[in-house]
C-alpha cells in the first residue's frame, strides 16, 4: 500500500490523541514514528504504534509527559 508521509503522520497523531496524548505531544511522537518508517527502520516505525497504544492505555507511558525536541534532523 502506498500513501504519503502526511497521511501517516495524521493517522498516527489521531491514534495517540485517542489515548489521551495532547495534540502537540501526539504530533511530535507521530512525526518521530513516521520518520523512522521513512528511514527504513520499520522496527521503530508504524509497527510500534500498537505497542505504544497498549502501554499508554495501561498507564506504562505518561500521555501528558513534557516533550521537547532535542535535535531536529529533517525540517519538514
Amino acid at each position: 500500500m502506498r500513501t504519503t508521509v502526511g497521511v501517516c503522520e495524521d493517522a498516527a497523531r489521531a491514534v495517540l490523541e485517542t489515548c489521551g496524548m495532547p495534540r502537540e505531544n501526539a504530533r511530535i511522537s507521530a512525526r518521530a514514528i513516521v520518520l523512522a518508517e521513512v528511514w527504513g527502520v520499520a522496527s521503530h516505525g508504524l509497527l510500534r504504534l500498537p505497542h505504544y497504544v497498549r502501554r499508554l492505555r495501561a498507564g506504562g507511558y505518561n500521555a501528558r509527559a513534557l516533550l521537547r525536541v532535542v535535535r531536529t534532523v529533517v525540517p519538514w
